[in-house]
């Protein structure tokens, strides 16, 4: 059999079939969070590869698809039963049947194929697939409570870490879309109890779901923890890591990691016009006009729109550096060449080289940050049961003070004239946001107004780690026990 793939979406929820593929048939959450619109999800939509009309004929899942989109019942099983009959794994067979049904019921409006989904679901080794695939048929029909109770089902009959991940993903996105008074608090719940109950390489879903609740909620500062995590163990999915990037460049203090996760995107895409865009947009907000524009040029020359606009726009600015150096170029060739055409030239040249060099350290920076947030987000959405509090004497540079939290809210205030400091928070699991502050200006007796940041405790209790934001120059202090 020649290898030929369709891939199958229906509103968050993406699988492939393919005929040679082991892995084929599994229902693979997508989740994508960043979509500028939102997708019914009873939405249907379904892609197939290029394939010649010659291997059409010999592609069962092609022929079935075609069948059910022409009415077809009798056509689409001799499909499936093609299919059956070069397969030998019986489970797969068995996962074949599970998407043919799908499809009787939503394709046909034939109620014999929830029926016989139902009747699978109570064989062991698919029941979870199987309840998985009667929540889709429900959510065909915008029959959410019975849609939402067939992926609790799913989840609880789940027979592996992957499997569970996957489905509480799937109903924590059904429940954020229903949108439920306590739709947040429901969400939070399955995904903090799923994260303790299954190993860590299985994790990323459900951080890909804590950051869907964390946008419905507007907490921007955890969208983009909770996506940071994600990648931890799902670093080679590039649409993963492109919504990474832009969610800490929409949050803004984590510009350095933003730049990160743009530039692995074009590790693995180096024609992906929108992450070079993007990176301009960046350079743009930390005041690099050099490195802005030549990000901006390349994605245009990639035929990508946006940065064709974003360039019009510099036009009113500064920064075309190219066009500068031409300009220079063609004026030393003069007989009678000005002054300031010599200045101008090693202005460009110590331009670009300041530029160059804050570029580097933005990426030095954005790789501390990383590290720092998937610890965070470990330690914020992750902590035991009983979280270990902050109480108790702690120094930072030889400077000791004690903490004593209020019912998670802490203050500590350490040093002495400029040196003095102020950081206060409320504790959340084994982690805190924070405000960090420093002596006025015009008063050292008071404070200034203060820096939003994060910390967290680490696993041996023994170390506060604490990042104060800033999109261009974080700042990393430790509290020792």
């Amino acid at each position: 059999m020649r290898f030929v793939s369709a891939r199958y979406k229906h509103g968050d929820t993406e699988f492939s079939l393919d005929t040679n593929d082991k892995d084929s048939l599994l229902a693979d959450n997508t989740g994508n969070i960043n979509s500028a619109k939102k997708t019914d999800s009873s939405e249907t939509e379904i892609k197939q590869s290029q394939i010649s009309s010659e291997t059409q004929k010999e592609d069962w899942i092609g022929q079935m698809f075609k069948a059910f989109d022409e009415g077809n019942l009798d056509a689409a099983k001799e499909a499936l039963n093609i299919g059956q009959k070069a397969e030998l794994d019986a489970q797969k067979k068995l996962r074949y049947q599970l998407v043919f049904h799908y499809f009787q019921f939503t394709k046909l409006n034939d109620s014999k194929a929830l029926e016989e989904l139902e009747k699978i679901s109570r064989q062991e080794t698919e029941s979870s697939l199987a309840f998985y695939w009667l929540s889709m048929c429900s959510q065909h029909v915008r029959s959410y409570d019975k849609a939402k109770e067939y992926l609790q089902l799913s989840l609880e009959h789940a027979s592996s870490d992957g499997e569970r991940a996957d489905r509480a993903h799937s109903l924590i996105n059904l429940i954020l879309d229903i949108d439920n008074p306590n739709a947040i608090d429901e969400s939070i719940d399955i995904a903090t109890k799923t994260l303790k109950e299954i190993n860590k390489i299985s994790q990323s879903p459900l951080y890909q779901a804590l950051a869907s609740i964390h946008e419905k909620d507007n907490n921007h500062l955890l969208k983009a923890v909770a996506l940071e995590k994600a990648l931890e163990t799902n670093s080679n999915d590039a649409d993963l890591v492109f919504n990474t990037a832009y969610a800490q460049a929409y949050f803004d203090k984590f510009s350095a990691l933003a730049l990160i996760n743009y530039d692995t995107v074009l590790r693995t895409e180096p024609e992906n016009s929108v992450a070079i865009n993007n990176m301009g947009a960046l350079a743009d907000s930390l005041a690099m006009p050099i490195k802005s524009t030549q990000l901006y040029q390349e994605s245009s020359e990639k035929n990508n729109t946006l940065a064709m606009a974003n360039l019009a726009y510099k036009l009113l600015g500064q920064g075309f550096i190219s066009e500068a150096e031409e300009i220079i170029s063609k004026a030393q060739q003069q007989d009678d060449t000005h002054a300031n055409v010599t200045k101008a030239a090693s202005q460009i040249e110590e331009n670009k080289e300041e530029e160059n060099k804050k570029w580097d350290q933005l990426f030095d920076f954005g790789i501390k940050e990383k590290s720092f947030l998937q610890n965070f987000a470990e330690a914020r959405f992750n902590s035991p049961e009983k979280p270990t509090s902050f109480d108790g004497h702690w120094k930072i540079r030889d400077v000791g003070f004690e903490i004593q939290e209020d019912n998670g809210k802490f203050t500590v205030i350490w040093g002495e004239g400029l040196g003095r400091r102020k950081l206060t928070g409320e504790r959340k699991g084994e982690a805190a946001e924070i405000t960090f502050y420093k002596p006025s200006s015009w008063n050292k007796e008071s404070f200034d107004g203060g820096k939003s940041g994060l910390c967290y405790l680490s696993q041996d209790n023994k170390t506060i780690y604490i990042m104060v934001m800033d999109k261009e120059n974080p700042d990393f202090l430790e509290f020792q026990s």
